[in-house]
Formats: structure tokens, C-alpha cells, sequence
């Protein structure tokens, strides 16, 4: 991203609207900009970091930075218009930068700070010296971390000139010299993998919407609305659509006469009171995407995952997959599903079925198994003692795949 553009942009999970002095970036979740803004808050007046302006709610406004990404002069050196020995140096900045970011993070922190979306498209050459962007997803742990992820990042770009990888991965190895390199390669052969995993899936994710279903009465929780719920200081929504920002569109699911405020386009149920496949025929019905993903709105630990696996399994001729969990329980309303399911819907209710199962035995689908961990994920929280539960046992682990 270079910071002299004009004009808006919509992005996978901000907005981000150049004014005359400062960039406004507009988040879906606030977990995403309350998350930047601590990064940008540690790391005020360092010159490592631009600097934080001013924060309403999801709404950040950032000094403006002049400069081109380390991205553009990659770009610039596999095309033969840089030197590898100019790139090296650029990656060595990159590296004195993770530097001075790990020591500082960890004096004001009290822990080290792992980039988990650590590219070379969030490092701005500014001059003499290096800026970082974008620090929604980070985590706490270790420098062999942020060294693997460079090097995984390296080695994730299809470069075409003879060497310039391995050069510029010689370059990482010999300036972040450390003394755990085990680590540092089981850990890099990891984020490989969900690297690959996610450019192998992104098409299908720029083809989807997103929907959260907001449906039932709620009795059980004394009819307080769960999307509302509070889990470690955000909402159950909240928490939902910090795990969704790898979509481009997200939506709401909700009753026929649902009259209450969402903060993003809401779709009410066509047919009332035939639960989860009305609203999956309303869901189908009114989306402009060929794919959808659905996931109800009592299930905050939801991870991304679990939505990788789902789409790493669809192919032309699946109409939906859906999770199954570790102990065999089918989770129908954790799925994709394609569009032309619409009919397949509509016959199953014009036939009196109203279980989503039942009707998806009409189509050609798939069930995909989740591990022990990732079945956790699927808890939903829909009772006093599963929410009691949840705040006593869990915390949120924001430390996601893409």
C-alpha cells in the first residue's frame, strides 16, 4: 500500500478513505482495529510505526507515510530494473526493522510480538529507513517466529530471476542469526502450508459471502439476543467478524421480525417460523455471490481454520460441505454452500421437511471431519452453562491462518 493515493478502496476487512493529512481506516470488527491501535499506541514516536491519530470505536485515523512498499522493489529487481545486492539491503532493513520492533514490543509489552500476516507489502522504504503497516493480526511468542514467517514469505513469491530467493533467504539466515533454527524451520515449514492453503482457496473466498444466522427465540438465555453476548470484552458478532474478514462481503441471517439494529446489511427469512432452512432459503435466495458460508451467531470461538478446510474440499460438482466434529455431530449450519442449492431448498420445504439434513441428502455434498482442536471451535453457546462455561474456560485466540 502506498500512502499518497486518493480516493476510497474497499479492502477484505477495512475501508480505508485518504484524507488531506491522514489515512481513515474503517474496520467490520473492532477486535481488528482495537488490535492495530495497541501496536500503533506501543509503538508511538519509535519512527518504527506511523503514528496513531486519533480512534472512534472501529474507525482509526493514521498519519500519512510517503514511500513505496518492499513489495514494488521486488517486483522491480525479479524484472532486472534492481540489483539483488539493493534488494539485500532492503531485506536487511526489513530484518533490522523485526529488530528493534521485538525489543521495544517486548520492554513495553512484557512479550515478544509475532507478525502472524507478516509480508513484504506491509513494510514501506521510507528513505534511509523502514515503516510498518497493518497490525490487526499479530500474536505474542517467540523471534524465531517472525523469522520463519519472513522466510516462508520469501519463499512464497514466484520469482522468476535465477537465485533471488535463496539470496535474499541467505540474507534473513545470516542477520537473524540465532541459535534455534529447528524451531525456526518446523515453524517456517507451517506457515508455508497456510500460505499455500490460502492462495489455493482465495478465489473461492472472493466468490463468497459470508453470513452470520441470527435466528430463535433466545429462551434459554432468558431472550437476550447472543450475538450481544459479551466473551473477553467484545460480543459474540464481534468475535464472529474478526474470523470472517478474510471474506470481501459479510451479511446477516435473521427472522422474518427481527427489529433490532445490525451494523452490516441484514436479510430477513421469506417463509416465518420453519427455522434454519427458511433462513438458508432466504440466505440463498438474496446473495450475489455463486458460494456462501454460513455460520450461526452463538459460536464465537470459530476459527478460519475451519472455514480453509471447508473450501479446500469444495469442488464443481459439491453443492455444500459442511463441518462434522471429532465425536460424528454434523454441523449443517457451518458450511458452503453454492447458490444453486436454492431449488434444492425450496423442494425439500414444499415437501413438508423442514431438517436441513434431510434436505441435504437431495444434493451432492461432503461432511468434512474436523481434529479434536478445531471441533472445539464449533461449540455453540446457547445456554447459561455453556456461556458460564466459556467465559471460565476459554480466553479468544486471535492468533489466526491467514
Amino acid at each position: 500500500m502506498v500512502f499518497q493515493q486518493k480516493g476510497e478502496k474497499t479492502v477484505i476487512e477495512k475501508k480505508v478513505m485518504f484524507l488531506q493529512n491522514s489515512v481513515q481506516k474503517e474496520y467490520r470488527s473492532r477486535i481488528a482495529a482495537d488490535r492495530e491501535a495497541e501496536i500503533l499506541n506501543v509503538c508511538q514516536n519509535t519512527g518504527l510505526t506511523p503514528k496513531l491519530l486519533k480512534q472512534k470505536e472501529n474507525r482509526l485515523q493514521i498519519q500519512i507515510i510517503n514511500g513505496k512498499t518492499v513489495l514494488e522493489f521486488l517486483h522491480k529487481t525479479d524484472c532486472e530494473q534492481y540489483s539483488i545486492e539493493q534488494m539485500e539491503k532492503i531485506i536487511g532493513m526489513v530484518c533490522e526493522w523485526l529488530k528493534h520492533f521485538e525489543r521495544h514490543t517486548l520492554e513495553k509489552m512484557g512479550q515478544t510480538v509475532v507478525l502472524d500476516d507478516l509480508h513484504l507489502g506491509n513494510f514501506l522504504v521510507c528513505g534511509d529507513g523502514i515503516v510498518g503497516l497493518d497490525f490487526e493480526s499479530w500474536s505474542f511468542g517467540i523471534p524465531e517466529e517472525n523469522t520463519a514467517n519472513l522466510l516462508a514469505c520469501l519463499e512464497g513469491y514466484s520469482l522468476k530471476r535465477h537465485n533471488l530467493t535463496e539470496n535474499l533467504c541467505k540474507t534473513v539466515r545470516k542477520i537473524r542469526n540465532c541459535e534455534q533454527w529447528q524451531k525456526i524451520e518446523n515453524a517456517r515449514i507451517q506457515k508455508q502450508l497456510a500460505i499455500a492453503s490460502r492462495r489455493l482457496i482465495r478465489p473461492l473466498l472472493k466468490q463468497s459471502t459470508a453470513v452470520i444466522m441470527i435466528g430463535g427465540k433466545s429462551q434459554r438465555m432468558k431472550n437476550q439476543p447472543k450475538q450481544e453476548l459479551l466473551w473477553g470484552g467484545y460480543s459474540f458478532q464481534e468475535h464472529l467478524l474478526f474470523c470472517l474478514d478474510c471474506f470481501d462481503r459479510c451479511a446477516y441471517s435473521v427472522q422474518y421480525d427481527f427489529d433490532g439494529r445490525l451494523n452490516l446489511e441484514y436479510w430477513k427469512d421469506e417463509q416465518h417460523q420453519i427455522g434454519p432452512l427458511g433462513a438458508l432459503e432466504s440466505i440463498l435466495q438474496h446473495t450475489q455471490t455463486p458460494l456462501v458460508f454460513v455460520t450461526p451467531c452463538d459460536t464465537p470461538m470459530l476459527r478460519r481454520e475451519v472455514i480453509a478446510k471447508l473450501y479446500q474440499e469444495l469442488d464443481d460438482e459439491t453443492d455444500f460441505c459442511i463441518a462434522k466434529s471429532c465425536d460424528g455431530k454434523q454441523h449443517p449450519l457451518c458450511g458452503v454452500y453454492r447458490k444453486r442449492m436454492l431449488s434444492v431448498v425450496r423442494q425439500s420445504i414444499a415437501q413438508g421437511n423442514r431438517r436441513v439434513m434431510e434436505c441435504l441428502r437431495q444434493a451432492k455434498g461432503k461432511e468434512v471431519w474436523l481434529d479434536e482442536a478445531l471441533s472445539g471451535c464449533l461449540m455453540n453457546v446457547n445456554s447459561p452453562e455453556s456461556y458460564q462455561e466459556l467465559q471460565q474456560n476459554f480466553k479468544p485466540v486471535y492468533k489466526q491462518m491467514f
